[in-house]
């Protein structure tokens, strides 16, 4: 009788593992930092008040989740350069959508798909920062926006230049 040595059985289900795991997303990276409900949190070009109930956890200088059990909120600075390639992308799709958000001025919104997958979760919603033909941009996102103006208080209390200023006076 011959027996199949280890390295026979063994190769298929090490592969099957590898293909596994390429095909797997991986884990976010663990924050910079972290924030509790109650205090503002400052970035170089953003700051927002955490509200009862939210913390929030910064990836990077211009990166800032704030979540709570009934909100998923991404707030992020892109530079004109980065900003121009990702609207050359959404055009080219047709997701991209302007808006004048009360308060908060010229915008463009897009509704945001899950990636792996195909599944729509929320909008992101693209506020110029500056004048010109090619501004910066904040983008704030999360699940829950719908792409209506129920959206707007929650974009409104992100904020930038001078009110961004007066809870940020320091940095």
């Amino acid at each position: 009788m011959i027996r199949a040595g280890p390295a026979v059985w063994l190769a298929p289900a090490l592969a099957a593992v590898a293909s596994a795991v390429a095909g797997a997303t991986p884990p976010p990276p663990e924050p910079i930092a972290t924030y509790a409900a109650n205090q503002p949190v400052c970035l170089p070009h953003s700051a927002i008040l955490l509200a009862d109930g939210e913390r929030g956890a910064r990836y990077s200088d211009d990166w800032l989740m704030v979540t709570s059990a009934r909100l998923r909120l991404g707030i992020m600075f892109y530079p004109a350069a980065h900003a121009a390639d990702a609207f050359r992308a959404f055009r080219a799709n047709g997701a991209l959508q302007p808006v004048d958000i009360p308060g908060i001025g010229r915008a463009q919104r897009h509704p945001v798909v899950e990636w792996p997958g195909n599944r729509r979760r929320g909008w992101a919603y693209w506020l110029p920062q500056g004048a010109g033909a090619s501004p910066d941009y904040l983008t704030i996102s999360a699940d829950q926006f719908t792409g209506a103006p129920a959206d707007y208080p929650v974009l409104r209390r992100v904020l930038t230049g001078d009110a961004r200023r007066r809870i940020c006076p320091h940095s």
